[in-house]
């Protein structure tokens, strides 16, 4: 077997193969991957399971500037240049033998290889909403950019959503997650500091009142939910979809979506609800809380073919084969170079 380095900075790569049913949804195309190069020779390891052995190749997730090994490296670049700013680094991106982004302008610079971060998916569910007693939730930690991006920054459009609905309908909302009994946090190293404060406080105050804490199972709230608020940690990027709008689909509950511009390219339009559609909370609002069954039922039975007929991009499966298939070719193309 060939040893593989998988790496990912200073985060703990052994969490993304982890298949706690919490993080499940997140991390299923990372084993997928795992078993897949394993089927063909190749063994994932992390740093700490390598010991002091000399990989055979690397595997990065993201582009890192770790270049003490002169064996083959491939990248796989998750987040986009806002979160990670060396996925753009197009210097740094040519040192490696092959990456692969579902970043279109790197694909159309013959930089990468065009792949969806996946999820394991489902056949959805096509059950009404009777049963759902909840009728909007916001799952997502109480985090923000580390650079200034106001035109990009969804984190803070998280915020104004939970505010607003707080201030004006707090009985039909409920926000899931880590962190928010502190304030909402600031982009830069200031909402680093202003939180480090507030963690010092002698006292305890509740800044988000419609804040439950922190669920070990976010799908079984979301099959109890109608809807659910959908953004992306940034705006305005073509192709840059995570795994958020894929958990309120396999659950049943349908998505208030913001995030890609393109989203319609790879999802029908049909499937979500469209926050750039409504000019302000009060007319989504208005929309979620008058929505017959009979419409809800339209958007759950466009879901459920969405996912049954068209999410080969996005399956686990897809992503595992992808990678692995151009990691082996690579390897045997450098062998009998």
């Amino acid at each position: 077997m060939k040893k593989c380095l998988f790496y990912y900075g200073n985060n703990d790569v052994d969490d993304q193969l982890s298949n706690n049913p919490s993080k499940i949804n997140l991390h299923s195309q990372w084993i997928t991957l795992r078993q897949k190069l394993n089927d063909s020779g190749i063994i994932l390891l992390s740093q700490k399971n390598l010991g002091s052995e000399t990989p055979d190749l690397e595997i990065h997730l993201n582009a890192w500037k770790k270049r003490d090994t002169n064996c083959p490296k491939y990248s796989i670049l998750a987040d986009c240049k806002f979160i990670h700013p060396n996925n753009v680094n197009i210097n740094l991106l040519k040192t490696y033998n092959q990456i692969f982004s579902w970043d279109n302008s790197l694909i159309n610079l013959g930089l990468a290889t065009k792949i969806q971060m996946a999820h394991p998916l489902g056949s959805g569910v096509v059950d009404g909403f009777k049963d759902r007693n909840h009728l909007l939730v916001l799952f997502g930690s109480n985090r923000s950019l580390r650079g200034w991006y106001p035109k990009n920054n969804l984190y803070s459009e998280r915020v104004k959503t939970i505010k607003w609905f707080e201030a004006n309908a707090i009985s039909d909302f409920k926000l899931y997650g880590k962190k928010w009994n502190m304030s909402g946090r600031l982009p830069t190293r200031l909402g680093a500091f202003v939180h480090s404060v507030e963690k010092r406080l002698p006292f305890k105050y509740c800044p988000f009142p419609s804040w439950q804490g922190t669920v070990p199972d976010k799908q079984e709230i979301l099959k109890k939910s109608r809807f659910s608020i959908v953004y992306e940690n940034v705006k305005g990027i073509n192709g840059y979809i995570s795994e958020k709008i894929f958990d309120a689909f396999v659950a049943g509950n349908i998505p208030v979506y913001w995030g890609a511009n393109d989203i319609e390219k790879y999802i029908s339009a049909d499937c979500f609800i469209n926050r750039n559609n409504y000019k302000n909370h009060d007319d989504l609002y208005k929309y979620l809380k008058n929505m017959t069954e009979e419409r809800y039922l339209v958007y759950q039975n466009n879901i459920k073919n969405f996912l049954v007929n068209h999410s080969s991009d996005f399956t686990c499966e897809n992503f595992g084969n992808i990678i692995s298939s151009n990691i082996i070719k690579n390897l045997k193309k450098l062998e009998y170079a």
